[in-house]
């Protein structure tokens, strides 16, 4: 089971679907993962990132953005639909994040 890291001043899960996605990865992943939920991280120009989730492992570090869709998902590079309304494809936002 990995531990799940709650950092001072973070947040709760804001959702259902990042609340399920959170206590999957800590009960299925191994003990030696880490698990962060809702931290703030500061961009170069000063601006702030919200992470989802950020699980630490000692050989890689991902961060999670979770969705919590309902109805008739389509993605393609650089958007996705759901249910009709086009919203932009939330990987551009967590690649910024990451850098």
């Amino acid at each position: 089971m990995a531990k799940h890291i709650e950092i001072a001043g973070g947040l709760e899960p804001v959702n259902d679907g990042e609340r399920r996605v959170l206590e999957a990865f800590v009960e299925h992943l191994p003990d030696d993962y880490r698990v962060f939920s809702n931290v703030q991280v500061a961009l170069p120009r000063g601006e702030r990132a919200d992470c989802d989730l950020i699980v630490i492992h000692p050989t890689s570090v991902v961060i999670v953005e979770v969705k919590d869709y309902r109805g008739n998902v389509i993605f393609n590079e650089h958007s996705h639909y759901v249910n009709g309304e086009d919203r932009r494809n939330p990987v551009d936002t967590v690649e910024n994040k990451a850098k």
